[in-house]
């Protein structure tokens, strides 16, 4: 795994392809200090995947209590994310 300037995840396959992801972002856990990033295809971004990753950039695969976490997580995220902006309130003259 590499992360490029523009928030790209390149992963390299076993077979020496590699695929472009976006990251949508990397979260620490308090708890446990591992470390996660949420990515997405952007050939096909209604998908959002999830791996934990180490100092060396080795993707693993999140499961059990780890993928739950991280489904709370990144549900938070949208949430905030959708939520409109306050609107300036106008001044009467």
């Amino acid at each position: 795994m590499k992360i490029n300037e523009d928030r790209q995840l390149i992963i390299t396959k076993d077979d020496g392809t590699q695929t472009i992801m976006e990251i949508l972002f990397t979260y620490e856990h308090p708890d446990n200090e591992k470390t996660y990033v949420l990515y997405f295809d952007p050939a096909n971004d209604e998908e959002v995947l999830a791996s934990r990753y180490d100092d060396e950039g080795n993707l693993y695969d999140v499961d059990g209590e780890e993928y739950e976490h991280l489904s709370a997580i990144l549900e938070n995220f949208l949430e905030e994310q959708e939520e409109p902006e306050p609107e300036e309130e106008e001044k009467e003259d």
